[in-house]
């Protein structure tokens, strides 16, 4: 399991991060490579982003690779999600209950139509790159999120946890 941020989040919060990095693997995500576990509890993922491509051998996603029980809100991903068993734009398996809130994936750079690879990921909403650039996406709190063309390559980041200025989602002078 391979993720940007976190391999294996079983029951712990991540808030306020992301991820830049490209992910291999057998199982992968953007951020993280599994989320949640049905035995301990449910993993959270609060105000994060993904931008790295995903080119695991299956449950691959933009921002999660597999989950079970979970909350993700208020997040988004751009990587390219590469082919695979189980290739969603944000999640890959979505194989327990799960909650989202504002959450959203890049169609035109994941590649991808559909949220999940395989389970439901109602409440996670697919935007067009320009979409995605133009406004900070419904739910996000600009009190929390920045958005500008010179900055994060346009995307939205978080003021509290700026991209360096070498990130590869940051446009270059």
């Amino acid at each position: 399991m391979d993720g940007g941020l976190v391999g294996y989040n079983a029951n712990g919060d991540i808030e306020q991060s992301f991820a830049s990095g490209d992910i291999g693997g057998k199982i992968g995500g953007g951020l993280v490579g599994i989320n949640g576990d049905t035995r301990t509890g449910e993993g959270v993922v609060n105000q994060c982003y993904a931008t790295g491509a995903v080119k695991s051998q299956r449950f691959l996603g933009g921002l999660i690779g597999d989950s079970d029980p979970g909350v993700i809100s208020h997040c988004y991903s751009i990587g390219k999600v590469g082919m695979g068993e189980e290739a969603g734009g944000l999640m890959g398996d979505v194989f327990y209950q799960y909650e989202f809130d504002h959450s959203y994936w890049d169609i035109t750079t994941s590649g991808r139509e559909q949220g999940a690879g395989k389970g439901n990921v109602e409440g996670v909403t697919g935007l067009t790159d320009a979409e995605l650039k133009s406004a900070l996406p419904d739910g996000f709190d600009p009190q929390v999120w920045g958005q500008g063309a010179n900055i994060n390559n346009g995307y939205p980041y978080l003021l509290a946890n700026p991209p360096p200025k070498n990130a590869p989602g940051k446009a270059r002078h």
